[in-house]
């Protein structure tokens, strides 16, 4: 791939440290969501030295880790639905988080309905 600014995207890529260089000296992003994406992508080519493959989703794992303290675990938990939430969890880990007074009037409620 010849060396021009419109092709720089294509330098960032390709894993060869020489034209990944070139290609952050050229690129610049149209968008503030793809410039966050590059600079993440530069960050990692600078932490580990070496090219590397990284893929999108390798990129969107990253940033919810990395960013995942900024939520509240409200806004975190409104993404799942209550199956998701209590998935692994043994009844009596559920259970424990209700009075005894509670699960009792959960189950008469229960056998009314039968």
């Amino acid at each position: 791939m010849p060396h021009a600014k419109h092709n720089a995207i294509w330098h960032l890529f390709s894993g060869i440290p020489g034209e990944i260089e070139f290609a952050a000296r050229q690129y610049r992003g149209k968008t503030q969501e793809i410039s966050t994406v590059l600079n993440r992508l530069f960050e990692n080519y600078q932490m580990e030295g070496i090219p590397m493959a990284y893929t999108m989703e390798d990129f969107k794992k990253d940033y919810v880790k990395e960013n995942l303290g900024v939520l509240s675990p409200d806004d975190v938990l409104q993404q799942f639905s209550p199956d998701d939430r209590l998935r692994g969890l043994a009844p009596n880990e559920v259970l424990n988080n209700f009075s005894v007074e509670e699960i009792r009037q959960y189950l008469e409620k229960k056998q009314r309905e039968i």
